[in-house]
């Protein structure tokens, strides 16, 4: 895919107290606002064991480029 991503995020905790989560990455589909907001369409990816110290917009750009998406900047 060629496209920058478009995508939603939901984070998990694998249980109460721990360090590590997951991150449930919806992705290739659109948001709408017919009335309320609203994504759809598209897939979902989750990627687990994501430490809770460690992770930053760094580590979502690379998620990203994981599934496809190249990065959004100047051309």
């Amino acid at each position: 895919m060629n496209s920058s991503v478009n995508a939603t995020f939901q984070i998990q905790n694998a249980e109460d107290g721990s360090r590590y989560f997951s991150i449930k990455m919806h992705h290739g589909g659109v948001v709408r606002y017919i009335p309320l907001r609203v994504y759809s369409g598209g897939m979902v990816s989750h990627f687990d064991f994501c430490h809770l110290d460690q992770i930053s917009i760094t580590e979502l750009c690379c998620m990203a480029k994981e599934l496809g998406y190249r990065p959004k900047g100047p051309k």
